[in-house]
């Protein structure tokens, strides 16, 4: 049986294969924040909301950014303001 040359460096894996993020579609998205996909879809429109990417004709979100998206809109009361906290600015552009 032939043995495979492996050059200094050089894996199976792709370099990247550890740091590969994971997404969702819109209508997942949509379920976890118990919100319509046509809302989402205009927030994106707005050019507000949670950051989306586009692949082709999909549209995906990663699931870090939801979550980052759902800890900024915790509240301690109801009569409190939705705007995120100062500390998270990156998802400041949604309110």
């Amino acid at each position: 049986m032939p043995t495979k040359k492996v050059h200094a460096g050089s894996s199976s894996k792709p370099a990247n294969a550890s740091t590969k993020l994971a997404y969702w579609a819109e209508g997942q998205v949509a379920n976890r924040l118990g919100v319509s996909v046509q809302w989402l879809r205009k927030q994106r429109a707005m050019g507000t909301g949670i950051p989306f990417h586009k692949f082709g004709r999909s549209i995906r979100y990663r699931i870090d950014d939801v979550l980052s998206y759902e800890d900024s809109t915790t509240q301690s009361f109801t009569g409190q303001s939705q705007a995120p906290s100062t500390s998270n600015t990156r998802f400041s552009s949604m309110y």
